[in-house]
């Protein structure tokens, strides 16, 4: 029988589903205000709007610089605590799972629609793209790829680690994967991103073993004490962010919980939020989003600074709707094209 805390449906968690969206958009807000991209450097023009230093714009580029903070470090989270939810399997069907999953739509995206896209919008020059391509093929290339084979790592590090120590106690391996990460600087070893990976392997451990306790949590059983413990860590955010006496640590740990109270507290408050057809939508494009939204970034930039949208009220606001929103949609459509050729590719 299920508890009152217990969000499951039809085998997921529904915060969890909630929050993986949630850290999808944090993530593009996060990149939607850069200006410097690899060999340009935008700057605002003399005569922009006034609409470009509005509180709204200001906000947003507070929140951009805010996320920067932890999204990334979320995401191995939530990685780790889905992974929870699922058998551990052989490693051989790990490896080929996630080679799949991850190392795949890593090249597939990288060199036919990151690079080019780069390439089209100057990031890239003629000199440079090829020394580019190159590194990006071996994994020390830039980009937000990198996201993907470092998740890589951790699976199959975590694995191994969870074999071999975790079944009789999950804390040693949160010991075992603090230490590799404090370490991972110092490491010889960095065949495709396997250094940048390890640089998050106790966020990948701490997600796995905070699923396994979650729903022993107050804001489980009590909806008040989620909202409770949620405006707690919410006035402990605000305070940092005028006083910064927090680390980098407590920063992650302090803003990734906050944000999963929060996707618990709308779970609960708004019954059928996760059923509405928008988010579902979303959830299920999530992984296009993240794959195609920076691209797009970089497209936006060329063409609005190009004809000079910052320059009108208007056009700012399109210049932000587009690298928030149109770039949400214009990654979905996408997907929708790439799911429709893998469909016509399988009919063949």
């Amino acid at each position: 029988m299920k508890s009152e805390g217990d969000i499951i449906t039809k085998g997921r968690v529904n915060e969890y589903d909630l929050l993986r969206v949630t850290a999808t958009v944090l993530v593009i807000i996060g990149h939607s205000c850069y200006l410097a991209m690899g060999g340009v450097h935008y700057e605002i023009p003399a005569d922009s709007s006034w609409v470009y230093d509005s509180n709204l714009f200001r906000l947003i580029r507070f929140l951009s610089g805010w996320v920067y903070g932890f999204h990334m470090p979320l995401f191995f989270l939530l990685s780790g605590a889905i992974y929870h939810l699922k058998e551990e399997g052989r490693l051989k069907g790990l490896v080929c799972n996630k080679l799949k999953r991850l190392i795949l739509p890593y090249y597939l995206c990288g060199l036919l629609f990151m690079l080019p896209v780069k390439r089209m919008t100057g990031y890239y020059n003629t000199e440079n793209f090829t020394e580019a391509v190159t590194k990006f093929l071996v994994g020390k290339g830039d980009g937000h790829l990198w996201f993907l084979p470092a998740l890589f790592w951790c699976f199959l590090i975590f694995w191994c680690l969870y074999r071999f120590v975790g079944r009789r106690n999950i804390y040693w391996v949160l010991i075992l994967a603090a230490l590799i990460q404090l370490l991972s600087g110092y490491m010889k070893f960095d065949f495709f991103l396997f250094k940048r990976g390890m640089g998050y392997l106790f966020w990948f451990a701490l997600g796995y073993w905070f699923d396994g306790v979650r729903e022993r949590l107050s804001e489980y059983s009590y909806y008040e004490y989620g909202i409770c413990k949620f405006l707690f860590l919410l006035e402990i955010i605000i305070l940092d962010i005028k006083f910064d006496f927090l680390n980098n640590f407590l920063t992650v740990i302090i803003c990734s919980y906050a944000v999963y109270l929060l996707c618990i507290i709308l779970v609960k408050k708004y019954k059928s939020l996760c059923e509405r057809w928008e988010f579902r939508l979303l959830l299920k494009h999530s992984m296009h989003i993240y794959l195609f939204h920076d691209p797009l970034e970089y497209a936006v930039l060329l063409i609005a600074f190009t004809y000079s949208w910052l320059s009108s009220r208007l056009g700012c606001l399109a210049y932000m709707g587009m690298r928030i929103v149109g770039v949400i949609i214009l990654s979905v459509v996408i997907g929708y094209i790439v799911e429709a050729i893998v469909g016509l590719g399988n009919k063949l």
